[in-house]
């Protein structure tokens, strides 16, 4: 999880984070499951940017 993100909103979005890692979509949009203040986020693969840590 990013620093400082929400964590109810990274439990909506990680699943989705994690299978554009492993080669889905490039670019998603989705919104958090807060009701009240529903936020939209707009999903983008950074490319040549890569993370190999274990």
């Amino acid at each position: 999880m990013p620093e400082g993100f929400c964590g109810w909103a990274w439990t909506d979005v990680q699943k989705l984070v994690y299978g554009m890692a492993r080669g889905g979509q490039d670019i998603f949009v989705t919104c958090c499951t807060d009701d009240y203040r529903p936020v939209v986020f707009k999903l983008e693969k950074l490319q040549g940017e890569t993370d190999e840590s274990p």
